[in-house]
């Protein structure tokens, strides 16, 4: 017990001196920590402040983000990816004004009902918001105890997370879990690294079993590690008069509720004009492809596009397309949200449409 306290009290000492600034570090306020722990899923510090101070000044209470519209919250959000994120945020919000007087419950029983709120998130608000002895595991974290305890176990089984979960909580100190928690995701962040772990500044250094056995660099063990797909695409500028071709994809799936250019998936890289030609008769008719004017590859979380950029045109007033596309006018792609691939191509595609 006595070693443990020293172990506390030496993490929480090295956050004192050593965490980064960040805007959500300046706040309890539940909403905040929510916005920026929801925000924070996969995407990196750096990128994501930038992001929050814009949201939370359109946003500053909950109460204005239930009331504003889906556009509003996918145009804010542009850029950020892992769209779902924004429209969870904005369906939990509404549920807080309706169900709890726009207060995040304090709750984990009743937080974790909320859309876009998993466990790891529910234990980062209610430990670091309401200072409660609640665990949020995340990928820092589950390294950093792997390596701490020697852990050998798959950390993607949830009985290994469930056993972190289990020696995180019984290490909380009352009445400081939010600097705890915090402190842990800070140590994993920067010092507890997944490679080449700088353990000659770990404030915890001479507690860590994989250190002492000289396997810092062979934990932690992840097994299930998901496949990434490879894909062909193609995505088409189709323009007629001032307008362009899009469509509002639907709600669930990849990219769903956003706006994206028609794109066909391919059997492989065309770049002939006469290959793009064939397949876009076959799905839309009406279109004339005139140009081929490069590729773009992006990455999802389980799949890679090799993408052809393709600019078409359209002189006919219909067409055989799908209900869910429209002519926009090309002015106005700019207050509609967009996926950063698609802003990509719309950038080549103009930019190739000048020269």
């Amino acid at each position: 017990m006595t070693q443990q306290i020293e172990l506390v009290n030496n993490l929480l000492k090295w956050f004192s001196e050593n965490k980064r600034w960040m805007p959500w570090r300046e706040t309890k306020n539940p909403y905040l920590i929510w916005i920026s722990e929801i925000m924070l899923q996969q995407t990196r510090v750096e990128t994501v402040i930038d992001y929050y101070n814009r949201f939370i000044k359109k946003f500053p209470k909950i109460e204005d983000l239930a009331h504003a519209s889906e556009e509003e919250v996918l145009k804010l959000w542009e850029g950020l990816g892992y769209y779902s994120r924004g429209r969870n945020l904005h369906k939990a919000a509404k549920q807080m004004v309706e169900k709890y007087e726009g207060v995040v419950p304090s709750s984990y029983k009743e937080i974790i009902k909320l859309p876009g709120v998993g466990p790891y998130t529910a234990g980062a608000i209610l430990s670091i918001a309401y200072n409660q002895p609640v665990a949020a595991i995340d990928g820092n974290v589950m390294r950093v105890y792997s390596r701490l305890y020697h852990i050998e176990q798959d950390i993607m089984e949830k009985k290994t997370i469930d056993q972190v979960r289990y020696l995180v909580e019984g290490m909380m100190p009352i009445g400081n879990c939010n600097d705890f928690s915090e402190a842990l995701m800070e140590l994993g962040a920067t010092v507890c690294t997944p490679k080449n772990p700088n353990c000659c500044q770990c404030p915890i250094q001479e507690y860590c079993l994989a250190k002492q056995l000289g396997k810092e660099n062979d934990l932690p063990i992840r097994i299930n590690k998901t496949k990434v797909t490879q894909h062909h695409k193609a995505i088409l500028w189709i323009q007629r008069e001032d307008k362009i071709l899009i469509k509002k994809n639907k709600e669930k799936g990849l990219l769903a509720g956003m706006w994206v250019l028609p794109t066909l998936e391919t059997q492989g890289k065309f770049k002939k004009i006469a290959e793009i030609q064939q397949e876009v008769d076959l799905s839309y008719g009406g279109i004339k492809i005139n140009q081929y004017i490069g590729d773009e590859k992006h990455i999802f979380t389980h799949q890679k596009w090799n993408i052809a950029i393709f600019i078409g045109c359209c002189n006919k007033k219909s067409m055989n397309i799908e209900e869910e596309y429209q002519w926009l006018p090309i002015e106005e792609l700019k207050n509609i949200a967009l996926p950063t691939l698609y802003q990509k191509v719309i950038s080549h595609c103009q930019s190739a449409i000048k020269e």
